[in-house]
């Protein structure tokens, strides 16, 4: 069968992106000896995902100099994500994880892939689900919501523009 990807009702983006922040700042998570996303973590990711999608998924291979340049693109990449400050994250936050109560309130399951990392990380999951689209004009709004939602709960540093955010 031939997989549909659902949008999200524009309706709920400030709630899960409430939610997103929430989750970051959680004093739960903050107390719980979480292991650290690192930089030997996160390049063991960015090459597995090459694995799978160039290699596995579309049966290609790369050649010496495309693998070199992927690399120092990974480690230029690794080293913007690590000038981020680094909080608990759930790291498999999406539409399949997140469930609505008999309240109307939402709440997330599956923590046991939670580490502490960079502050983006849920966030970037969330708005680019697998299971659902998010309208650009939610994830650009979700975005500006959740950097003013981090700066006023102390993720974030309140001189940290909406460009550099983006960047990170």
């Amino acid at each position: 069968s031939q997989y549909k990807q659902k949008s999200i009702d524009i309706t709920l983006c400030e709630q899960v992106i409430e939610l997103t922040a929430k989750l970051n700042h959680s004093a739960a998570l903050v107390n719980l000896p979480l292991p650290r996303f690192g930089r030997r973590r996160m390049l063991y990711e960015l090459n597995h995902s090459v694995a799978w999608l160039v290699r596995q998924h579309l049966k290609m291979s790369l050649s010496t100099n495309e693998e070199q340049q992927l690399s120092e693109e990974f480690h230029r990449l690794i080293d913007i994500i690590n000038q981020q400050a680094y909080y608990p994250q759930h790291r498999d936050l999406h539409s399949k994880n997140i469930m609505v109560l008999s309240t109307k309130e939402l709440a997330v399951i599956d923590f046991q892939d939670a580490f502490i990392g960079p502050a983006s990380y849920d966030l970037a999951s969330l708005t680019r689900d697998c299971y659902l689209r998010w309208p650009q004009e939610c994830i650009e709004q979700g975005c500006r919501y959740y950097r003013q939602l981090a700066m006023d709960i102390g993720l974030l540093d309140k001189n940290l523009s909406y460009d550099e955010f983006i960047m990170q």
